[in-house]
């Protein structure tokens, strides 16, 4: 979904070797069941040259 949504907006996805995209655990899966958790996905983009 979030290729699909930078892709509809002008952007490409950026992952190189050395740009990861990043996960932020916001839940501590010690204590919140699985269907409780969130996380914050991050992909580095930049605008599409056309």
């Amino acid at each position: 979904m979030m290729h699909t949504f930078a892709s509809e907006n002008g952007y490409d996805i950026d992952i190189t070797d050395s740009r990861y995209h990043h996960e932020i655990y916001l839940s501590d899966a010690r204590r919140v069941p699985p269907e409780r958790r969130k996380t914050v996905l991050r992909l580095p983009i930049k605008p599409r040259i056309q």
